[in-house]
């Protein structure tokens, strides 16, 4: 059996994650990454600690080799240069830069490779060998975590997994061919778990299948602009906006702007009730200089963020707000909000403003590369953010600073929920499992049934993870039942009288394994485990 079309894909477009859309970041990424597991693979074949790369050398045409199987799709010398393209070049484009020039500069002298973001391989003399530090270097610095499972299923294209059936046997059969590539120490840099791919699986498709996928058009064929880098700068999917992910809590807005931001060139902040915009955008602050107290401009989320897309214009860069409400949004901005409208064109600011202090100009322009008049956003800098429209605690939105987000409101069921059992007490006190998906719809129609509940105070697919489920009713969910939704209703048309009258004594009952939910709602619930046979 072999890895499905659909699972193959989605790691495709995962691994395309290490490096932002614009600039050549991702594609110098893949190559390092490339070049470096191919070393790891032929010093596990040939049981050796480095790799002679030298013209004629037989190991160079293993390396070549090697990279191929690292990137390659399709027959031939089809290729993937950065998870995002496809092109055809003799040597899988290991010659062009790698060994005419890298390998070429270490003649006489030790060179480490790839100079940024950090080095994973030591070239001595044209003789590779893996950098001490190159399994940190990789973590730290490559934006592995979010990629590495991915690149694990990838290297599995085209093996045969064996009589696999369902997902531990599949994860265990792509670890043991990657350990036998690469070796315990290597391979454990792209080890599988069942979670990362669950997470690959693409809802109602299959795991495996009984062919070999033809990966052959997996990618785009490369324009003239992308060959060349795309230093015109950024392409229509690129250019920057403001975009505002709202709905109730736990319906998965965090998780849909990570997979749209990606982790290159990403700068993260919360709001919360005491934030200013001194805090957001930076302030004077005093700083020891010696013994001696000075004054200096320290910038906030929004300045770090601007100054880098100013910096590197032909990058897409990312500024993520999350909880945007729980602070009044608009005091925060303050003069930042007239930036907020865009030229749809290019993304760049429609208006430009003063800088609010020749401390803060004098930071946006201390580099020779950097000098601007006026503050304003460039096209290359999205905005991203995040809220829940009605919770304890938050701040509304005024229309005119809302109309300059592109909106976008998240439904309660999303296309993939946590899987995984919930376990009640019946009506006679039986043990019962049922799914999450049908208990959490079950009581959100029960919550609106009985409470005339609003939609954005139910739960979200993401309320729970799927570590906390395949036992009771996690905690959580009953603390925020009991002492949010339903503090001022009767909260024993829900549950159960005889578990309690305090949120404590619930706990306890709970925890007992007594019956906690009302006749009522276990009905519902029963019916609902008798009609699908959970």
């Amino acid at each position: 059996m072999y890895l499905s079309e659909s699972i193959l894909k989605r790691s495709f477009s995962a691994i395309s994650h290490i490096g932002p859309d614009a600039g050549k970041t991702r594609l110098e990424r893949i190559s390092a990454v490339s070049r470096f597991f191919a070393c790891a693979n032929i010093l596990q074949k040939k049981l050796k600690n480095t790799v002679n790369l030298a013209p004629n050398e037989q190991d160079r045409d293993d390396f070549i080799t090697a990279v191929g199987d690292m990137i390659g799709i399709g027959d031939g010398w089809l290729y993937t240069p950065d998870f995002k393209h496809r092109e055809v070049k003799k040597d899988y484009g290991v010659g062009n830069n790698f060994l005419t020039t890298q390998v070429s500069r270490s003649k006489g002298r030790s060179v480490e490779y790839p100079n940024r973001p950090a080095p994973l391989l030591q070239l001595n003399n044209q003789i590779a060998s893996l950098h001490p530090e190159s399994a940190n270097n990789l973590r730290e610095k490559f934006n592995w975590d979010s990629i590495a499972a991915a690149f694990g299923v990838w290297l599995c294209r085209s093996d045969d997994l064996g009589q696999v059936e369902d997902r531990t046997s599949i994860v265990a059969a792509i670890n043991a061919l990657n350990s036998g590539r690469f070796g315990v120490s290597v391979s454990d840099l792209i080890k599988v778990t069942e979670q990362d791919l669950a997470l690959l699986q693409e809802a109602n498709k299959p795991q495996i299948q009984s062919t070999v996928v033809n990966t052959e058009n997996f990618g785009a064929v490369q324009d003239a602009a992308e060959v060349q880098g795309r230093k015109d700068g950024p392409s229509q999917a690129d250019i920057g906006v403001n975009y505002l992910f709202y709905g109730a809590p736990a319906t998965g807005k965090s998780h849909k702007v990570n997979l749209l931001a990606g982790t290159v060139n990403v700068i993260r902040t919360v709001f919360h009730p005491d934030t200013q915009n001194s805090d957001f955008f930076g302030s004077l602050k005093p700083r020891m200089n010696g013994d001696k107290i000075e004054y200096g401009f320290a910038a906030g989320p929004f300045s770090e963020a601007l100054k880098a897309s100013l910096l590197m214009p032909e990058e897409r860069h990312v500024l993520i707000i999350e909880e945007l409400n729980r602070a009044p949004a608009a005091a925060v901005f303050g003069e930042i909000f007239q930036l907020l409208d865009r030229v749809p064109e290019t993304g760049a600011s429609f208006y430009s403003i003063a800088f609010p202090s020749p401390e803060s100009e004098a930071w946006f322009n201390d580099q020779d590369d950097l000098k601007i008049p006026e503050l304003y956003i460039p096209g290359n800098l999205t905005i991203y953010a995040t809220m829940n429209s009605a919770d304890q605690g938050v701040f509304p939105l005024d229309t005119a600073f809302r109309r300059r987000w592109t909106q976008e409101y998240l439904p309660l069921y999303g296309d993939n929920p946590p899987t995984g059992d919930v376990e009640i007490r019946g009506l006679k006190g039986i043990p019962r499992q049922i799914s999450w998906d049908k208990f959490v719809r079950a009581l959100n129609d029960f919550l609106i049934d009985e409470f005339d509940a609003a939609e954005d105070r139910l739960l979200g697919h993401w309320f729970v993870r799927p570590h906390e489920l395949g036992k009771g009713v996690p905690e959580k969910i009953l603390l925020y039942l009991w002492d949010d939704l339903l503090r001022h209703e009767d909260r024993f048309i829900l549950f159960n009288k005889t578990a309690g009258r305090t949120y404590g004594q619930l706990h306890q009952a709970h925890t007992e394994g007594a019956i906690i939910f009302s006749e009522r709602f276990l009905s519902i619930l029963n019916d609902l485990v008798d009609n699908s046979g959970d």
